[in-house]
């Protein structure tokens, strides 16, 4: 979404339930987002706020990280496995020209 430029989020898409999921890193980027209007033929689009509070993790799946946004995904990632070796690099699927990362394929 070319206005949420700048901001870093995730998107999961959950096709059974026709939802599509936003998850972002600050409260700033999913504020922006809800103050948004679209409209698709003729009828406004409702956003719904989630807020999803965490607890320490002590286990990281990198093969999907879908209900944690990429920042702290990386912030996770550097506290558990820096103290083991080195991290050389942090990968992730994208969606070209935006900082929208898609929730699995995380090296």
């Amino acid at each position: 979404m070319r206005s949420l430029i700048g901001d870093f989020y995730c998107v999961q898409e959950d096709l059974r339930a026709q939802t599509t999921y936003f998850i972002f890193d600050e409260d700033a980027g999913a504020k922006k987002l809800l103050s948004l209007a679209l409209v698709f033929n003729g009828k406004r689009i409702e956003f719904y706020q989630t807020v999803k509070f965490e607890e320490d993790v002590t286990i990281i799946s990198i093969p999907n990280h879908r209900d944690t946004g990429i920042l702290t995904m990386i912030k996770l990632i550097k506290e558990q496995l820096l103290p083991l070796g080195t991290i050389d690099d942090v990968s992730a699927w994208a969606q070209k020209g935006t900082n929208a990362f898609i929730p699995f394929g995380m090296k």
